[in-house]
């Protein structure tokens, strides 16, 4: 099993999927972490210049193309635990058979520590996008 992190720093959990500088790829098998590799995020709409909230239309086309751009680089994984993914970007990481865990951990070495224990709770619903920071949905989900 693969288990994506966003992450700010490659260690951490983002507070923001669509925000994460990189992601923390985690291999586990047999119950145990086998490999962890952090990938560059090349492909974060917000990076590019994009932010879908500044953005003037917000049609199922924009949506479409900046949520395959942004899980472009997990697609090989199973799983992602994030602290805040929006309901759009859920709808497309259970397309793409990624489940997909909200959580309030930092850490991310300790979530997946956790999920491996069965531990880790899903607080998915917990987690509207104001107390993040955020202020607003960013793909207006």
């Amino acid at each position: 099993m693969k288990i994506a992190i966003p992450s700010d720093n490659g260690r951490n959990i983002s507070a923001h999927f669509g925000r994460c500088s990189c992601f923390i790829i985690y291999t586990v098998e047999a119950g145990s972490i086998r490999s962890r590799e952090v990938r560059k995020n090349a492909h974060c709409p917000h990076h590019a210049g994009e932010c879908p909230k500044m953005a003037k239309t917000k049609d199922s086309a924009f949506i479409a193309r900046i949520q395959e751009s942004a899980t472009s680089g997990i697609r090989d994984c199973d799983l992602l635990i994030g602290r805040y993914v929006n309901p759009t970007l859920r709808a497309t990481l259970k397309k793409l058979n990624i489940a997909c865990l909200g959580v309030d951990e930092e850490d991310g070495d300790e979530a997946v520590a956790k999920h491996i224990q069965g531990t880790l709770a899903d607080k998915s619903s917990c987690f509207p996008c104001e107390t993040l920071h955020c202020r607003s949905s960013c793909l207006g989900a």
